[in-house]
């Protein structure tokens, strides 16, 4: 699972087959923050966030949530 917050722009498609998927993230010492970019250029994916949060094997429907657990599980 991948959760981008605070999303400034994005474009393409929600689901496709193959992906292949790369993630950059950049620190610029004058804003004194993250601003991450994830993309696809082979289907047209973009998007840009200020903030980005993952977990592997992370079953949203089972645990009926994004972030927190329901059943205890992490």
């Amino acid at each position: 699972m991948i959760c981008l917050t605070a999303c400034s722009r994005i474009a393409g498609p929600v689901e496709w087959p193959t992906q292949q998927l790369n993630l950059v993230w950049h620190n610029p010492p004058e804003k004194r923050s993250w601003h991450y970019e994830l993309t696809d250029d082979s289907v047209g994916f973009r998007v840009e966030a200020g903030a980005l949060s993952w977990r592997r094997n992370h079953d949203i429907y089972r645990l009926e949530s994004l972030s927190c657990p329901r059943d205890g599980n992490t």
